[in-house]
């Protein structure tokens, strides 16, 4: 971790992997030197249901029309039931304080700054047939009195943004705008 000029930074790389505070806490993420991801997956998540967790990811200027998708892993078959679910794509919401108050299905898009709120997917399936986030899908580690949630491999969160990509097309050009989002409230 090293110190920016907006307090501390963990400089992130590509398959990167980090780790930080829950439990009202919130992570901003802004790349350097234009290099902020047009798609990216958020993979083995470990955040319990009972915390909040928000995700700020600054993009270009010339960024637009977010999608954010919940997938459930390959072997999540729809039509095994008539009500399993095996995506979710989120819905935009006005405020961050409706993405924080959420389930973790929505997000925020304002100043080219995308909020979400993370939380562990379940194991085999998005809803039933409505989005869902188990207490608990899968059982946690426990040692004195500290928790730590196990993740599934599988389930992803796809966020993809529209923009004039880089020569390897996978890359948004520009630098991400210098906007930081407010934080929340004190409880």
């Amino acid at each position: 971790m090293y110190r920016a000029a907006h307090g501390y930074a963990l400089p992130l790389t590509l398959n990167g992997e980090s780790t930080g505070p829950l439990g009202g806490f919130g992570w901003h993420m802004r790349f350097l030197e234009g290099l902020t991801p047009a798609t990216l997956d958020l993979m083995r998540v470990q955040v319990p249901a009972d915390t909040k967790l928000l995700l700020s990811i600054a993009y270009p200027a010339n960024a637009s029309n977010p999608t954010v998708t919940a997938y459930a892993p390959s072997w999540c078959f729809p039509w095994a039931s008539s009500s399993r679910r095996c995506q979710e794509s989120f819905t935009r919401v006005a405020t961050i304080e409706q993405v924080r108050a959420s389930t973790g299905n929505t997000y925020h898009w304002a100043a080219n700054v995308l909020t979400l709120r993370i939380v562990q997917p379940p194991a085999d399936l998005t809803g039933d047939p409505t989005w869902r986030v188990r207490d608990e899908p899968t059982p946690s580690f426990w040692r004195d009195g500290i928790r730590i949630p196990r993740y599934e491999w599988n389930p992803r969160l796809h966020v993809a943004v529209d923009c004039p990509v880089a020569i390897n097309t996978t890359l948004c050009m520009g630098a991400a705008v210098m906007a930081e989002p407010q934080p929340c409230a004190a409880g």
